[in-house]
């Protein structure tokens, strides 16, 4: 697996490529993500490997901008902190 987006300066760069090399294999049409796998979704955005459509369950922090020109759909609970 991999690991936990929580920890204190987290950088997902260093997953990317695994991330990528799955996404080729699968090739899938949306990624969906929930709350700690939007800060991988967010590099896949950040480093131009994926474009496609997204749905983030209760977005991870680390996601302050949605990329210009991708579809994304944003899922949040009245009870979850923003």
């Amino acid at each position: 697996g991999l690991p936990n987006p929580e920890q204190p300066s987290f950088d997902p760069r260093p997953y990317l490529e695994r991330i990528r090399a799955t996404i080729d294999a699968f090739r899938p049409d949306v990624i969906c993500s929930a709350s700690k796998g939007g800060a991988y979704i967010n590099g896949l955005w950040v480093h131009g490997i994926w474009k496609g459509p997204s749905l983030l369950i209760n977005a991870h922090p680390s996601v302050t901008r949605l990329p210009e020109g991708v579809p994304v759909v944003l899922v949040q609970g009245s009870n979850d902190e923003v």
